[in-house]
């Protein structure tokens, strides 16, 4: 059986995958899309698309930190 804690099943419609995403514009979310570099909505109802959580978690998971650089550093 498998544990529902370590990969969440269900779906976060538009708002709250771009709330997920850090809040990016609509379009920026289907630029991401078209790029391959976020994951896909779902059809789950007859005019809704969804997110997978457990997608939306692994791509965040796999975005690589970025190091900002300051005065001192430069």
């Amino acid at each position: 059986m498998q544990d529902k804690s370590q990969s969440p099943d269900g779906f976060l419609n538009l708002e709250a995958t771009r709330e997920f995403a850090g809040s990016p514009g609509v379009s920026t979310l289907y630029k991401w899309m078209s790029e391959g570099t976020f994951p896909k909505p779902y059809p789950i109802g007859a005019n809704r698309r969804g997110w997978k959580v457990s997608e939306l978690i692994a791509w965040r998971d796999a975005l690589q930190p970025v190091e900002y650089r300051t005065k001192e550093t430069a």
